[in-house]
């Protein structure tokens, strides 16, 4: 499956260290909020990947959306792609 854009480490590359991530998380090496200050580029890094609470349907990718919805409280996704990049979400809330 070809990325829906350009990502700067290449495509394989940016989806295998994302799955790298993942498994150091759940293999209790690191923490997700460790995880996301020391990885994301998002402007969530600094609180630990934390955000707003979301709500179905109205705040976030579609993508995003269904994957977080999907998931049982404390549980990690799979890697995402959406329109912005790669995520690892975990269900707080």
């Amino acid at each position: 499956m070809a990325p829906k854009r350009p990502v700067p480490l290449g495509w394989g590359l940016r989806v295998s260290k994302v799955w790298d991530i993942r498994l150091e998380i759940l293999s209790h090496k690191i923490t997700f909020d460790e995880a996301a200050f020391k990885y994301s580029e998002s402007s969530t890094a600094f609180s630990g990947g934390k955000m707003d609470p979301i709500f179905k349907g109205h705040d976030m990718d579609e993508i995003f959306d269904e994957a977080a919805f999907a998931l049982e409280i404390g549980e990690f996704s799979q890697p995402v792609e959406t329109s912005i990049g790669y995520h690892i979400i975990q269900r707080t809330g």
